[in-house]
C-alpha cells in the first residue's frame, strides 16, 4: 500500500476558457510561500501572479490575460502551476 501525502491545497479555476478575466479559487490548508503562475503548453513562464507567504484558508487570484509584459495573450491553452508547503 502506498500512503499518500495529505493535500495541501485545493483550486478551481473559473471560466475556462476564458476570453477575459480568469480567477483561481484556492483553498490553503497551511499557511506559506505560494508561488502561482501561468504558462503556456511549451512550459515557458507567460505571468507570475502571485510569490507570496499567505496565510492558510481561502485566497483568490485572477489572471487579466496578459503577460509579464502587459501584452493580451493569444487565446489557447495556459497551465496555472500552484505550488506551497513543498507540494506543487
Amino acid at each position: 500500500m502506498i500512503a499518500r501525502a495529505p493535500t495541501r491545497f485545493a483550486l478551481r479555476v473559473t471560466p475556462n476558457p476564458t476570453s477575459g478575466i480568469t480567477t483561481a479559487d484556492l483553498s490553503l490548508v497551511a499557511g506559506g510561500l505560494t508561488d502561482v503562475a501561468v504558462y503556456d503548453l511549451a512550459g515557458r513562464l507567460v505571468r507570475r501572479l502571485r510569490a507570496e507567504l499567505l496565510p492558510a484558508g481561502p485566497q483568490q487570484v485572477a489572471w487579466d490575460t496578459r503577460d509579464a509584459r502587459g501584452r493580451r495573450v493569444a487565446g489557447g491553452i495556459y497551465l496555472l502551476r500552484v505550488s506551497t508547503a513543498g507540494r506543487t
